[in-house]
């Protein structure tokens, strides 16, 4: 299941730098970046069974499309995130 934080957020697991998410947030100034994660927690890398090919696909987007009405109730909100909670996006 997909949870949106609209907090800082801060991953013990997100090791890199230098990344184009950075550059995207501190050179271009774009509000709103992000990395995706996928379900798998290191057993299978990039090359996921075909079983689970298609439940990946379906929490990507609802992932994906969570993270859209998140940012479009921000933008009607002028930029607040107060009453944008991830139920009632």
């Amino acid at each position: 299941m997909f949870s949106l934080l609209h907090s800082a957020l801060v991953s013990v697991s997100d090791t890199s730098s230098g990344t184009s998410r950075d550059w995207a947030a501190g050179a271009a100034r774009i509000p709103f970046v992000y990395t995706a994660e996928l379900r798998d927690t290191g057993a299978y890398g990039f090359v996921l069974p075909p079983a689970q090919i298609r439940p990946v696909g379906e929490e990507t987007w609802a992932g994906a499309a969570a993270l859209a009405r998140f940012i479009q109730c921000v933008e009607r909100q002028g930029g607040e995130a107060t009453g944008c909670s991830r139920r009632g996006v």
